[in-house]
């Protein structure tokens, strides 16, 4: 819940005020309407939803009415003048069909995927260093096009659908549309998976992500190289710890 206020109070913020905010709502309980209500300045549209994360952007999907659609956690936070940022580059730039940006947590530093660090349009093999859900954001008539989200990627290993996102992404640039990767900006979210976790959980959660990263790679035919890449950089980041005697 403290995660859902502090995203509410960077939008109460936002110098760029034409948004609206679609709570999808995946609680037994009232919880998140208790918080939203501490918000009067904005515009939230709360949907109740059963539990899975694709299953929630499908309905969020449904019930948007803005021209700019975006997929924020709860847990992140934006910069008061981040959706003003944003609204500028679509508007100086008709062509793009959606923009992705960066993530990164409370000390600056990257969070939840390695991101490119130069701008540029998404191909076939650089969507996985410059977008996930919570950075990305299309022209509505991109989401129209593409559809809904698949939710059978990774729903029999979790409720979060890992890789789901991508996969969407791949959609979107396989069919044509101009994504443009600008990491000048950036959504804060904390670190997904903090290097402390080594509990059961923390596996679990590895694992997950591991078996969605594999799943787009086998169902978009990724190249050789990139697979490898993607087992190279775990068995370099071992090596580094061995070596700096983390061996836990």
């Amino acid at each position: 819940t403290s995660e859902l206020e502090r995203l509410l109070r960077s939008l109460v913020v936002q110098s760029h005020r034409e948004f609206e905010l679609l709570l999808i709502d995946q609680n037994s309980d009232d919880r998140a309407e208790r918080i939203v209500e501490v918000f009067p300045e904005i515009h939230v549209v709360r949907l109740q939803s059963t539990p899975g994360l694709c299953r929630g952007f499908n309905l969020g999907l449904r019930h948007a009415a803005g021209e700019i659609i975006g997929f924020p956690d709860d847990d992140c936070w934006y910069e008061p003048d981040f959706l003003e940022q944003l609204a500028n580059l679509f508007q100086g730039h008709p062509l793009w069909d959606g923009i992705t940006v960066r993530t990164a947590d409370e000390q600056g530093r990257s969070s939840i995927a390695r991101w490119d660090k130069r701008p540029g349009r998404l191909t076939k093999t650089n969507i996985g260093m410059r977008g996930c859900s919570t950075s990305v954001y299309y022209r509505r008539h991109v989401c129209e096009r593409v559809g809904t989200f698949d939710e059978s990627i990774g729903a029999w290993t979790s409720p979060v659908n890992p890789g789901s996102d991508v996969d969407y992404l791949h959609r979107a640039v396989r069919a044509g549309f101009n994504v443009q990767y600008q990491p000048q900006l950036a959504v804060w979210h904390p670190q997904t998976l903090p290097g402390g976790i080594l509990d059961e959980q923390g596996e679990r959660k590895r694992y997950q992500y591991g078996y969605g990263e594999g799943s787009i790679a086998r169902k978009y035919s990724v190249p050789l190289w990139y697979v490898g890449a993607i087992a190279l950089f775990p068995f370099v980041r071992a090596i580094k710890q061995t070596v700096s005697g983390n061996w836990d």
